[in-house]
């Protein structure tokens, strides 16, 4: 049995869950919701997702110093 966390919400075994909800789930029982996008992986959901959101904000702080950079006179981003 492994943890999950609701991304929509469900009701299962008489039970609502909400999102963000930790849900404990067998195999058979996740691959359905896993399919669906209405679990996610526990041990992946916040900081996964912080850390995808940081490294995003470095590929585009990085482009945009190479965008001025090649706006400069001489266009060279090495300088």
């Amino acid at each position: 049995m492994a943890k999950y966390t609701a991304t929509t919400p469900i009701m299962r075994d008489g039970k609502r869950y909400g999102v963000g909800d930790k849900l404990t789930l067998d195999a058979g029982q996740a691959q359905a919701l896993l399919a669906a996008g209405a679990v996610e992986d526990a041990r992946e959901s916040a900081a996964d997702r912080k850390a995808a959101e940081l490294a995003e904000a470095d590929r585009a702080a990085a482009a945009a110093a190479e965008a001025v950079a090649q706006a400069k006179p001489g266009g060279d981003a090495s300088t």
